[in-house]
Formats: C-alpha cells, structure tokens, sequence
C-alpha cells in the first residue's frame, strides 16, 4: 500500500527519484490509521488479506476474489467556478445531476466493506452540500475508513466550517491554489475572489494549529500550466505563508477521458525540469513544507504484470453522485465512461464490481487492450 500513495525522498533527486505526493499526516498517520480500520473490522481485514495476495502474485489475469480497498464516492455534480482546465465548464450553469441523497451514500458505503480509505471528491465543490456533508464525512469516521476531501476553498468561511471540520477531526482536507498572485489565480479559476479563498486557507490552517490536533491535516494542491509556471517557485514559500506543510503539484491538468478536454488542456500543459523539480524539494526543506508531485500521465505501460498497470481497475471504485460507476477520479464523469449501466437497489456496488461489464473493463487493461478513456496514462498509447 505504501507504495501507492507515496515515498519519502532524500535532499537531491535523480530523474528516477521524482517525491510522490504523500497524505497530509503523512505516510506513518495514514498506515496507522489503515490498521485501525483492519482491526475495526474482520471483514475488511480479510478481504485486505485477499488484496495483498492478488498484487504479490502480480499477474492481471487472474480473477479477482475481494471487493474495493479504496474509492472515490462523489455525492455532488455540481461547482461554484468554472476552471479553465475543468470538465465543470461542460455542465450547465455548472451541474451535471442532483446531489447524492444522505441515505444512498450510506446505501453505497454500506455495499462496500472492504474500504481503507475514501475520498468524496468529484468533479465538484463538495461545500456545496449543505446539509449532509457533515454527516457523510462522520459516517465515513464511525468506520475508522481514512477520509478525505478537495475543496475550492472558496465556501470555508460560511456555515462555521472551518470549526466544524476542526471537530470532525477529518483526515485530510485538500484545498486548490492554482496562483500565487490575483491576476493568476482568478484567470485560471473562472468565478473565483482570490482574497477570499487565501483567507479561508490561511485561517483553516490556524485554527488546526491552534486545535492542537496532529499530525496536520491540510494539503495545498496546485495544477501546473502555461499560465501559472511563471509564479513556479512562489507556491512553496506561499504554502509556508499560509500555514501548509505539504503541497502536491499536479504536473499538468486531466484529460477527464475525453478526446476533446485531451486537446484542450494539452495545450495549457507545460512539463518542467529536473532541475525544477530539485529546486522545489529544496525549497520544501527551506521552508518546512513536503513537497511531492502527481504525475498525470504516461504513468503506466501495459506490461501484464499488476504493477505495471492503472491500480484502479483492480482495487479501487469510483461512483458519481447520480449512481453510476466510473473508472477513476481522473475520468470521474459517467458521460465520457461509464461501467456498466449504473446501481439501482438489485445492483450494489460490489455487485458492480464482480459484474462482467468490470471483469471485461479489467481484461481490456491486462490484455494491453486499453480503452481510449485511460489512454493518457499509459506510455505505450501515446
């Protein structure tokens, strides 16, 4: 699992040692927060076992015998700004479907015993749900599942939420900062007050410290593009300022698994150095801040060993608000893919997910037969 959600680096890096992003308590929070779900659970600590078995064997062939470990459950469709790099600015007057209602997501969860970890994250602002965010998250909690979720940052300042994720305790809160400067930051996230959202992240971050609560929960998330490289190494000692000890920077902006959003944002996609990269791990020493990067594409070849392969297909669901099942968060609209033709009350998600329409999803990855949806992450496709 360690590998899957990063490692630590040293002071310099070589070309084959780029830091992958780690959870904001960092990797030993995140471990001992899985073994508390594991002993919370003899359910999900068998299935955890029938995992671990599957990828020691390393062979995508074989049929699988356990249910989801990790996922995405996005209870909401819908967004405030409409990002220039966003499949948001598709939706109209930025919304796709109706929200998620409180007793389907706890249908879902329920479906799926063998979760560790959870993210309800979408293609969306999550503090738009104003009345069942909260206890969504603390269902998630009641679990001991790690829970986490991404957020504009645009809304934290209304309806007491900045204490009130104090008090939920939540694992991890991601916010996106895309600039350093208001001219940037606002031309990038259409709909947006830059004043605003820093305000709101500085005074998150505060409030956290002051809680005494630890490790840090709080994550700044940055995606690189044309228009922001210029403030490139502004975003660390920006993260410092505002009280973040860790920031993730995506290396350029999703595909969404549409061919036209692959074009678009292609063109806003500007890849950096090496040396760039040394020189933000080192200003992430300078300042205190853990700096790790999110490689969007070309991840993956499609050599038939599981670790070669996309890991979602294999241990990790993603379902929409509207209850349909999507191949990953980078894809995360059921309109541009789709498995199968979504849950209802007779088709649970691990029905779905021991369904053919998933067991041929997985063949098309294992055989090299990659859809054109998730063909941005693997080399071979390019």
């Amino acid at each position: 699992m360690a590998s899957e959600i990063g490692v630590s680096y040293p002071k310099k890096i070589t070309n084959l040692q780029i830091p992958k992003t780690l959870p904001a308590g960092g990797e030993e929070y995140f471990k001992r927060r899985i073994a508390e779900r594991l002993e919370n659970s003899p359910e999900t600590r068998e299935n955890y076992k029938k995992y671990q078995e599957f990828f020691q064997k390393n062979d995508p062939s074989l049929e699988i015998d356990f249910s989801p470990i990790a996922g995405h459950i996005s209870p909401i469709s819908r967004c405030n700004f409409k990002c220039t790099m966003c499949a948001v600015t598709d939706f109209k007057n930025g919304k796709r479907c109706e929200d998620m209602s409180l007793e389907l997501f706890k249908q879902r969860l329920n479906d799926l015993p063998g979760l560790v970890q959870i993210s309800l994250v979408g293609l969306s602002e999550i503090f738009l749900l104003h009345k069942t965010l909260e206890p969504m998250m603390r269902l998630c909690l009641e679990r001991k599942i790690w829970t986490n979720i991404a957020t504009n940052g645009s809304l934290l300042h209304q309806r007491n939420w900045i204490e009130r994720l104090v008090d939920i305790n939540l694992d991890e809160i991601v916010i996106s900062i895309d600039g350093v400067s208001k001219k940037t930051f606002e031309a990038i996230r259409i709909k947006s007050d830059f004043k605003t959202v820093i305000g709101n992240a500085l005074r998150l971050n505060e409030v956290f410290e002051k809680s005494g609560i630890h490790p840090n929960r709080t994550k700044m998330q940055t995606v690189l593009q044309k228009s922001n490289l210029h403030e490139l190494f502004e975003f660390v000692p920006l993260a410092r300022e505002l009280g973040f000890k860790t920031i993730a920077f995506e290396t350029e902006a999703f595909d969404w698994g549409s061919s036209l959003w692959r074009d678009t944002n292609s063109q806003v996609t500007r890849t950096i150095s090496q040396e760039d990269i040394s020189t933000l791990v080192d200003q992430g020493i300078k300042y205190g801040v853990t700096v790790g990067f999110v490689e969007i594409t070309q991840r993956y070849t499609t050599e038939p060993k599981v670790s070669s392969l996309c890991s979602w297909p294999f241990s990790k669901i993603f379902i929409s608000s509207d209850d349909r099942v999507v191949p990953c968060c980078h894809i995360s609209n059921p309109d541009h893919f789709e498995i199968g033709t979504g849950l209802t009350d007779a088709i649970s998600a691990t029905d779905s997910w021991f369904g053919e329409a998933y067991k041929d999803f997985r063949t098309s990855h294992a055989t090299g037969n990659i859809p054109d949806a998730c063909s941005s992450c693997y080399k071979s496709k390019q």
